[in-house]
């Protein structure tokens, strides 16, 4: 393989996340080994820390456009302790862990090496998962497979789910690093490892480990990046509104949400379908009673246009009905609740709903402002990220 084939056509994943429309998804932890002082192996053009790391990053980022939930046991220059480490897989018993981390020999081979160990849990699920991610590295980066299986590094001792190792390469060996060294590559392994893992995802020996709906633990929800939606679509008359209303709007400092209203008129729409604008989240579930009744908020990643990764809450209120529960995974377009007419039906029926910037405000809204800080105008935020605008 030359550097020139660097620039090769490589499709990435998809970022719709539709094709897990119907399966749960286990959270994906992403462990870039060494940090801060432990530079891990020095290399020829760079400390085997950073490429970890963007690596690292770079899977996360794909895995999140792809549907999935994926956290990092660092998301920077520094050294995390095999505690710290060990609980992102403890509070979430179904996840999958890959450690990702470069080799140093001088004298060594060039390319990719995927270890397990037979001593770990689900040794049969880690099995297959390092010969679906084995496979798509080499099909998409074009280097050997220098080893394939083996015992796995000591940060995976005492892991109870299914974990694998990928050695990316040999820092020492030039033409091995050289490769590494360049944006191109690096991305094209991170491709690879996602693609080896969708394909995992949608074998059926994943049914062993997990179960039939993935609900994230209550303790982990608010902090885990939620799945990246391509595109939303409104929260009634799905996908783009048809058939309701704006009655009241967005204004800034005012009012930070909007009161959406079917088209037929008083209490007719009671009990219409309320559905979620975007794959992602449930982080908020209850009937909050006061002049909230039943509330519904759920979280979702989004691409700005400079690239970056963000995320925005919706909240749906004055439900009839609450459909969802905190910690679950859902899909654009699925039902979450029902049009009502808030606590003991003291309003006519509509629905409530906010698009916000600031993840902290949850329903502690009289303790931030009202303004374009800290909200989004919904119909603005959901009309430029519509499927068939951006297509």
């Amino acid at each position: 393989m030359i550097l020139a084939s660097l620039i090769l056509d490589s499709t990435l994943v998809s970022g719709s996340g539709e094709h897990f429309k119907t399966s749960p998804r286990p959270l994906i932890i992403i462990d870039p080994a060494h940090g801060g002082k432990d530079i891990g192996v020095e290399g020829l053009f760079g400390h085997e820390k950073f490429y970890n790391l963007d690596v690292a990053k770079k899977v996360q980022r794909e895995l999140l456009r792809a549907g999935f939930q994926c956290e990092l046991t660092r998301s920077e220059d520094r050294k995390i302790s095999d505690e710290e480490r060990g609980r992102k897989w403890r509070n979430c018993p179904y996840s999958i862990l890959i450690l990702i981390r470069h080799r140093g020999q001088a004298d060594g081979e060039s390319g990719c090496r995927i270890r397990i160990s037979e001593e770990l849990a689900f040794a049969d699920e880690a099995g297959l998962l390092a010969e679906l991610l084995a496979e798509s590295l080499v099909k998409e980066t074009g280097a050997a497979l220098f080893e394939k299986g083996g015992k796995n590094s000591e940060n995976s001792r005492d892991v109870s789910v299914p974990s694998v190792e990928v050695d990316c390469g040999n820092l020492e060996h030039p033409e091995n690093a050289a490769w590494i060294h360049t944006e191109a590559y690096r991305k094209l392994l991170a491709v690879g490892m996602v693609k080896g893992i969708v394909s995992f995802w949608e074998n059926g020996k994943k049914e062993k480990w997990l179960q039939s709906k993935f609900i994230a633990p209550a303790d982990s929800v608010l902090h885990i990046p939620p799945p990246i939606s391509e595109y939303f679509d409104f929260p009634v008359g799905i996908p783009d509104g048809k058939g309701y209303v704006v009655v009241r709007g967005f204004t800034p400092d005012v009012h930070p949400g909007e009161r959406w209203n079917g088209i037929r008129g008083g209490n007719t729409d009671e009990g219409d379908p309320v559905c979620c604008i975007g794959g992602g989240v449930v982080v908020f579930a209850n009937d909050e009673g006061k002049g909230w009744g039943n509330v519904v908020i759920t979280r979702h990643g989004y691409i700005d246009r400079n690239g970056s990764i963000k995320s925005v809450d919706a909240l749906y209120a004055h439900l009839g009905r609450i459909d969802v529960v905190e910690g679950e995974f859902i899909q654009r377009s699925q039902q979450i609740g029902t049009i009502g007419r808030g606590p003991k039906q003291m309003y006519s029926a509509h629905l409530y709903f906010e698009i916000r910037k600031n993840l902290k405000i949850l329903m502690n809204r009289s303790g931030f402002e009202k303004g374009y800080d800290n909200y989004f105008s919904p119909r603005k935020f959901i009309t430029e990220r519509r499927e068939t605008v951006t297509k």
